[in-house]
């Protein structure tokens, strides 16, 4: 019984609002077993070769923290994060909660969907995905640091003796 949480509600971002598509709709679950021990989002059954997905946008530079668990079999049926249709992230066959961070980077909306594909045959595990705890921390340009730059596909340019400066790709 979810007494009226909604999707938003149940991964901690109530201001968002989210689309679902696919074979099956995500929806809010009260279970203890989740992180915060309280309720989540899951998603499934889900059918054979089909696969199914909830998205939000977020606006600018930020980064993105949530937790995450599937329950599947082995690397035919697995979780992911995709950023501007880039997968950033996945977890496969069957984990225990898992929390992810994703940088964001770049100006404008950002279109973040996590997808739930099951493998065309199996039987292994409970066809599902849960996801919690979605944070979304906007971030200034320039807290962009090197490390981050050479993970998120950017490249650095420098000229004599000025400062290293961050342009996307």
């Amino acid at each position: 019984d979810t007494d009226g949480l909604d999707l938003a509600g149940a991964v901690k971002l109530p201001t968002r609002s989210f689309e679902c598509g696919g074979a099956s709709d995500w929806r809010p679950i009260r279970t203890t077993e989740t992180p915060d021990g309280e309720h989540g989002a899951v998603v499934g059954p889900v059918a054979n070769g089909t696969n199914a997905w909830m998205q939000t946008t977020f606006a600018g530079y930020g980064s993105l923290t949530f937790a995450w668990k599937c329950s599947g079999e082995g690397r035919s049926d697995m979780l992911q994060v995709v950023v501007d249709g880039v997968v950033r992230g996945s977890v496969g066959g069957t984990t225990e909660w898992a929390t992810n961070v994703v940088e964001v980077l770049g100006e404008g909306d950002h279109v973040v969907r996590w997808i739930y594909r099951k493998g065309r045959s199996g039987s292994g595990g409970e066809f599902a995905a849960w996801l919690d705890g979605v944070m979304w921390r906007p971030t200034d340009p320039g807290e962009l640091t090197l490390a981050k730059a050479l993970n998120e596909n950017l490249y650095w340019l420098t000229d004599g003796d000025a400062e290293w400066t961050p342009k996307a790709a």
